[in-house]
């Protein structure tokens, strides 16, 4: 299965939805932690482009 991180997933709302109909496994990248009623069928990273903070173990192929 091919993975994708997307940044900035309150702009990419459309693309969360329908990367994983694709065949896509998702692992959505935010400032923010997940809020109640994340989709099950994504991952969540907490990081920071602006400062690096979590940004190593977003992009950490490895890490599920």
């Amino acid at each position: 299965m091919k993975r994708v991180l997307l940044t900035g997933g309150s702009l990419g709302r459309e693309l969360v939805s329908r990367l994983p109909a694709a065949g896509y496994s998702v692992r959505l990248m935010s400032r923010r932690s997940a809020g109640p009623g994340q989709k099950s069928d994504i991952e969540w990273a907490q990081a920071d482009l602006e400062n690096g903070v979590g940004l190593a173990e977003a992009v950490d192929a490895h890490k599920s």
